[in-house]
């Protein structure tokens, strides 16, 4: 069982809510998706959270969002990609958890992106990614505690994310 949270970061497409959901179904852990859980509050799709919110909105529901979750029995919660780049998210998320960035190549990412779940990237969701990795990548690897890097399928990737979790976290 775990004595804290764990939070997966990564960019968007890189794998964090079926890594995440597998792993705590298989592990009898509690799961979060936290813009699954805010766009069913409002009762809208996570991609119609994140275009019909500006930033600033985004990032204050998020807050009160992780405040809110943290209080509960320690899983593993997903956040959206920039959601650890914002210091009130980022102090929450470290106060009561660790953060593991799944870290999956743009290549690999753009192989089997679906831009239909990501409309606020607009007519160049590609370009978007890849302004993405040079902006946020660097800052999600600052971010996190533990870097998984995901250059295999998804078997292997999974079987590496329940090992650290099981031998770092004691899940």
């Amino acid at each position: 069982m775990l004595d804290r949270h764990i939070f997966l970061i990564g960019m968007p497409g890189c794998g964090k809510r079926s890594l995440g959901r597998r792993a705590a179904r298989e592990l009898g852990l509690p799961f979060t998706d936290l813009e699954e859980w805010l766009a069913e509050g409002m009762g809208i799709s996570p991609a119609e959270l994140r275009a019909r919110q500006g930033e600033a909105e985004n990032r204050r529901m998020e807050a009160a969002a992780l405040a809110w979750l943290t209080r509960a029995r320690p899983g593993i919660i997903t956040v959206g990609a920039a959601t650890p780049l914002n210091r009130a998210n980022l102090g929450i998320m470290r106060g009561w958890g660790s953060l593991i960035l799944i870290d999956r190549p743009l290549e690999e990412i753009l192989a089997d992106f679906q831009p239909e779940k990501y409309p606020e990237m607009g007519d160049n969701p590609e370009g978007k990614l890849r302004e993405m990795e040079e902006t946020l990548l660097p800052e999600l690897r600052k971010a996190a505690d533990v870097r998984m890097p995901d250059k295999e399928d998804e078997e292997t990737a999974y079987a590496l994310f329940l090992r650290i979790l099981k031998e770092r976290y004691h899940a």
